[in-house]
């Protein structure tokens, strides 16, 4: 059954689209020409005003419609479900990325306070070696003082001291 008509403008060729899925392209002095099927029936059909294009549409039922609706509403979904799990993935490494870098400023400050602390023990070794060089040095000074006093000639007199 043919569902659509139409006619070019210099009135030589007229095309038909029918349900049994044919366009046909009538020249109306040498016969017909068939075109490849399409995969639904031809509803309606259309030629371009220089007579070198033709268009057609398919008819669908609306189970048909609704089907095509529901296939792309699903592959839209698909699509919008595929960017959110990039983007959940992308937000993850990112959250990742901070922890890590989180991380290397913990043991950066770790190694400082580490450096820090070993700092303080060279110092205080220091200071304790110069403490015993003191104690040694007035040690020295009074073994001295004491030689000092122990080879003092016999006969002079200590000085008194107040008590």
């Amino acid at each position: 059954m043919v569902r659509s008509v139409a006619v070019s403008d210099d009135g030589t060729f007229i095309i038909s689209g029918s349900e049994d899925k044919s366009v046909r392209v009538w020249n109306a002095r040498t016969g017909d020409v068939t075109l490849p099927p399409h995969t639904k029936p031809v509803s309606s059909v259309s030629i371009s005003p220089s007579g070198r294009l033709i268009a057609s549409a398919l008819a669908l039922t609306m189970t048909e419609l609704e089907r095509e609706r529901k296939l792309e509403l699903a592959r839209v979904r698909e699509r919008v479900l595929a960017r959110v799990r990039e983007q959940a993935l992308a937000q993850k490494q990112e959250r990742e990325r901070k922890r890590e870098r989180a991380l290397a400023r913990e043991r950066e400050k770790e190694q400082d306070r580490q450096r820090e602390l070993e700092r303080e023990q060279e110092q205080e070794q220091e200071r304790e070696h110069e403490w015993k060089l003191e104690e040694q040095e007035w040690e020295r000074r009074r073994a001295q003082a004491d030689h000092a006093i122990d080879f003092s000639p016999p006969g002079i007199p200590e000085p008194l001291t107040e008590r």
